[in-house]
């Protein structure tokens, strides 16, 4: 059963938790990738870890703001 409008279920929060891991896991490739080396530095791992949670917010808002239909902005059994 998917959220309904304004309403947010356990495996929302899951999900979102799994968006924002491969959002961390990803952007940290890309940035070792174009730097060479693994980054150390906590001021990177910050970036990454707001860009994660960014993710998740966007995930999250998205699920909230959607009904069960996966209509956008449409309250339950609009059309």
């Amino acid at each position: 059963m998917k959220s309904t409008f304004l309403n947010l279920k356990n495996n929302d929060l899951v999900k979102g938790a799994i968006i924002a891991g491969i959002t961390v896991i990803l952007t940290t490739v890309t940035s070792s990738l174009e730097k060479g080396s693994f980054p150390t530095d906590m001021e990177f791992w910050k970036g990454e870890l707001v860009a994660g949670l960014m993710a998740m917010g966007v995930y999250l808002s998205k699920n909230l703001l959607s009904n069960s239909n996966d209509q956008f902005l449409k309250k339950e059994g609009g059309e």
